[in-house]
């Protein structure tokens, strides 16, 4: 693991991760998964997408499914799979996960590249309307713009302005609050 995580070095790592002890082993689903991370470093997205709905698969709770099928949707995104990376995102959209911002503003770019507009316009006004301070819903707006989806003149649009106006300058951004 140090292998991957300090040195970036998945070829070594990958005979290490995924050697055959480990999988009557206690950490053998955590093997799986970082079997996935060096395949998909070494650019093999098949065998590392299969890697890391299996481990999707096996485990119910906690952070290894999230962070396995996080897995599973930027692979999808590498292999220009937008649906199948939009389908992935929207899984994970229901789930409890650290960073909700970040799998939404994923869904909502994932949603434009595959030709859903009216879907990315929702998602990323969603992400500006919910997370307002972050840098996500920053990159919602470049969103916006970029698929001409800032229509002030839809019901509510103002107040919700309004709203986020005074969001951020509560939180003493003035430049984004005007």
């Amino acid at each position: 693991v140090r292998l991957l995580e300090q040195g970036g070095d998945a070829a070594a790592a990958l005979p290490l991760v995924s050697a055959s002890a480990l999988q009557s082993t206690d950490v053998a689903p955590y093997a799986r998964y970082y079997t996935g991370v060096a395949l998909q470093r070494l650019d093999r997205l098949p065998e590392a997408e299969a890697t890391f709905a299996r481990v999707v698969a096996e485990e119910k709770d906690g952070y290894l499914p999230i962070a396995a099928a996080l897995g599973v949707a930027s692979v999808r995104e590498s292999r220009g799979d937008y649906a199948g990376a939009l389908a992935a995102y929207e899984t994970l959209a229901q789930k409890k996960v650290a960073a909700p911002q970040v799998v939404w503003l994923k869904l909502a770019q994932m949603a434009e590249l595959a030709g859903r507009q009216d879907l990315a316009r929702d998602t990323f006004r969603f992400v500006i309307d919910r997370f307002p301070l972050t840098q996500e819903a920053v990159d919602a707006e470049l969103g916006l713009e970029r698929i001409n989806g800032f229509d002030l003149t839809a019901p509510g649009m103002i107040a919700k302005e309004l709203v986020r106006a005074d969001a951020l300058f509560a939180a003493r951004r003035n430049g984004p609050a005007t």
